[in-house]
């Protein structure tokens, strides 16, 4: 019986060490799932951030579009540039032709007595 007795009493002795025990791994797991969560969180982070990285590469290549479109419009507007200032070269050829034209007629119909040698006609340019 005394076998029974030191038993019961070390059973009595081991019942809060094996309630810390038992504590300590509701703990552990507790930590466990707690460290589970941080690395989900992480997980996430890391993929917001490859998305991220994806948005600004994305936006790297519109804005060198962009660059490429501005490009194309300053070189239209050079051209137009060139073209306008082509026209305004010949228009004014045009114009010297014809008033050169106009004074040779006034000439010639004041030469044939057609016009009035005192009128003063004004010539353009």
């Amino acid at each position: 019986m005394i076998d029974h007795e030191m038993l019961d009493a070390m059973k009595d002795l081991l019942t809060p060490i094996n309630l810390r025990l038992e504590s300590m791994e509701y703990e552990i797991a507790g930590v466990k799932h707690e460290m589970a969560d941080i690395r989900l969180e992480v997980a996430d982070v890391k993929h917001e951030m490859a998305d991220i990285r994806l948005e600004i590469a994305d936006v790297k290549h519109e804005m060198a579009d962009i660059r490429l479109e501005i490009a194309d419009v300053k070189h239209e507007v050079a051209d137009n540039k060139m073209e306008i200032s082509s026209l305004r070269l010949e228009m004014n050829r045009g114009f010297r032709k014809y008033n050169d034209e106009i004074q040779t007629l006034v000439a010639v119909l004041r030469a044939k007595n057609i016009m009035p040698k005192e009128t003063n006609v004004e010539i353009f340019l």
